[in-house]
């Protein structure tokens, strides 16, 4: 009796395991492809912001912040064109134009594709994932990932020798009635500040 329980027990191992293989192996590449989609979209965010910040050069931007964070084979697909991702081969598209904040726009209107001047930049990434157990289990997935960034002008305020040097006393009223309080800076003082450049919006 014990020997028929041992082979029956023998049988079914030999049956399930298969099965339990396939499905560790399919949730490993599961838990491979979330990780690798996350860090896809952490680089797509941060290139469409070092794209907004260098308007003038979106596309170099771009390209630039995926390969020195390790993407590899990055190709720019152009309007128009359509390119299909392989493993080892980066697609990614960049679309400059402008944003608005305006709450009474939906969240999809706020880009506007091409239109000047520009302010933001919208880039789509898609990439084959690696995978290391169940490629003949399950197709080949694509990950896709988009971002959109805008910059806000900022306003800045110039402090010049030219200034210092010949309206020095009004200095000293222009910037006590600015911050609310007595200011006296002195000829050091003065200076000190010579070529500075003070952001407003720390102060507000």
């Amino acid at each position: 009796m014990l020997g028929d329980l041992k082979a029956n027990f023998a049988v079914m191992t030999a049956l399930c395991a298969p099965f339990a293989l396939a499905l560790a192996a399919f949730a490993i590449d599961e838990g491979s492809i979330y990780v690798e989609r996350r860090e896809a979209q952490a680089m797509t965010d941060l290139a469409a912001i070092t794209a907004a910040s260098n308007i003038n050069n979106f596309e170099a931007a771009v390209v630039t912040t995926l390969g020195d964070n390790g993407m590899p084979g990055i190709v720019v697909q152009k309007a128009g064109q359509t390119i299909t991702p392989a493993l080892g081969k980066t697609i990614v598209s960049v679309t400059p134009g402008r944003y608005s904040a305006e709450s009474s726009l939906g969240v999809d209107k706020r880009f506007e594709a091409g239109k000047t001047p520009y302010n933001a930049v919208h880039v789509a990434l898609k990439k084959i994932p690696a995978r290391y157990f169940a490629s003949s289990v399950i197709p080949t997935p694509v990950i896709g990932t988009e971002a959109t960034a805008s910059v806000a002008p900022q306003a800045m305020f110039s402090v010049g020798s030219r200034l210092l040097s010949v309206n020095g006393g009004i200095l000293n009223a222009l910037l006590s009635k600015f911050l609310g309080g007595n200011i006296a800076l002195s000829v050091m003082d003065y200076n000190a500040l010579i070529a500075a450049d003070v952001n407003l919006l720390s102060f507000i």
